[in-house]
């Protein structure tokens, strides 16, 4: 099998490899801000990630 020149550059550029997340919402007639409003309350805060309000310490 040979290999895809242009890709063996990208993997070159990054190593570590694609670290991008992304998501796709397929259909018709969709409300875009409310789907972005629902997925914006699903995020956490600082605030909320601390077990009872401690900071977390970072080594």
């Amino acid at each position: 099998m040979q290999e895809d020149p242009d890709l063996q550059r990208e993997l070159d550029r990054h190593p570590e490899g694609d670290r991008k997340t992304e998501i796709v919402f397929i259909g018709v007639d969709m409300d875009e801000e409310a789907i972005c409003r629902s997925l914006d309350d699903c995020l956490t805060t600082i605030e909320r990630s601390r077990p009872h309000g401690k900071e977390i310490k970072s080594r």
